[in-house]
């Protein structure tokens, strides 16, 4: 049994890492409030920033707090519209990833404390070091790819997670909230939850050397 709920622990350690690092960009405003002034958004679409930080707050607020979709002053078509209802889910699974991982491994935690399970450590390692491994090969593999070229690492992102449908395709004449979300201000935002991830699980693999070698002192 404690070889399962080991392995089940380094799932849920995978999943939180994933998702704790993606809801920060996407729950944290300022981020992008400071991504206008970065990629110098007024000046490239000539909307100022009240117009922008407006636009961008209301469509936010569509997605997490369930109001009327509206961009501000920005024309915005029915199909756009249709796109950011689809992107709902994805928000609020991640969020709910975040929520369950996180409390499973609170209650595993605290259960291997009070010796009701205990953690199997493969090959000596604590579990840790097994979730930052994997986790770091996966976002490694997806940034290679990225950086050989963002533009059809986007497209192919939106194809897997919008199956079917064209409608993330803007016209920026009819959707003109594509305009203050430039390619630039999503490639910052993987690379900042790209280096939460690797903080995150940099450290778990540290963890996990460093118990398997005070461990290997104790037995000697």
């Amino acid at each position: 049994i404690n070889k399962f709920t080991t392995i089940i622990f380094i799932i849920m350690a995978i999943i939180f890492s994933i998702s704790a690092s993606i809801i920060i960009p996407i729950l944290f405003r300022p981020f992008y409030y400071a991504c206008i002034k970065i990629f110098d958004i007024e000046k490239t679409t000539g909307y100022s920033y009240h117009q922008i930080k407006t636009a961008f707050d209301e469509m936010m607020d569509f997605i997490w707090a369930g109001k009327p979709f509206r961009t501000g002053d920005l024309a915005f078509s029915y199909e756009g519209m249709c796109h950011f209802r689809d992107c709902i889910f994805l928000f609020w699974l991640d969020l709910i990833c975040f929520m369950v991982s996180l409390l499973y491994m609170c209650i595993h935690i605290k259960l291997v404390r009070k010796k009701i399970i205990s953690f199997y450590n493969f090959f000596g390692f604590h579990p840790y070091f097994y979730s930052g491994i994997i986790t770091v090969l996966f976002v490694l593999t997806i940034v290679i790819i990225a950086s050989i070229d963002f533009y059809d690492a986007f497209i192919v992102f939106h194809k897997l997670f919008f199956p079917g449908k064209d409608n993330w395709e803007f016209d920026p004449n009819t959707d003109e909230i594509v305009k203050i979300l430039p390619e630039g201000f999503f490639a910052l935002c993987a690379g900042w939850i790209g280096a939460h991830i690797l903080l995150f699980d940099v450290s778990a693999i540290t963890y996990g050397i460093i118990y398997k070698v005070k461990n290997k002192k104790i037995i000697k």
